[in-house]
């Protein structure tokens, strides 16, 4: 099962969404050419089984590949977050803790050492996060 081009956009689209969506609103949202042209890649998914149609003709992720930027996404229920959103939040706590509880009375240089080290790995981990979240989908 190969996903690529404008069934892949549909369907990174439609996993992030979260909500049932239809053709007419599926080709407003990503600016399609014709609804159509959203039809032909929905019923592409649909045979992949990824989405499914629902009785009011909208249709629904039925199953979540983790394709493409998608994998650095972690989905629960209807919200989505980026996977290093958790390490950095994890990660700047410990260094606030870190920062006051276990602060010296007196600046050591492994102190300073292990500040400088926190705070670069702070640093890449939320410039990660919000990379993952500016990519275009």
């Amino acid at each position: 099962m190969e996903i690529e081009g404008t069934t892949l956009k549909i369907y990174k689209f439609m996993v992030l969404y979260g909500k049932p969506i239809g053709v007419r609103e599926l080709h407003r949202k990503l600016k399609l050419s014709s609804p159509s042209l959203a039809s032909y890649h929905l019923n592409k998914l649909e045979k992949m089984g990824l989405v499914r149609k629902t009785e009011n003709n909208k249709y629904v992720i039925s199953k979540v590949v983790n394709v493409d930027i998608l994998s650095f996404f972690i989905k629960m229920g209807r919200l989505v977050f980026p996977r290093f959103l958790f390490y950095s939040v994890f990660f700047t706590g410990m260094f606030i803790v870190y920062l006051f509880v276990f602060r010296p009375r007196y600046l050591s240089n492994s102190y300073i050492v292990s500040l400088i080290i926190s705070l670069s790995a702070l640093i890449i981990f939320w410039y990660e996060t919000f990379k993952v979240l500016k990519t275009e989908i």
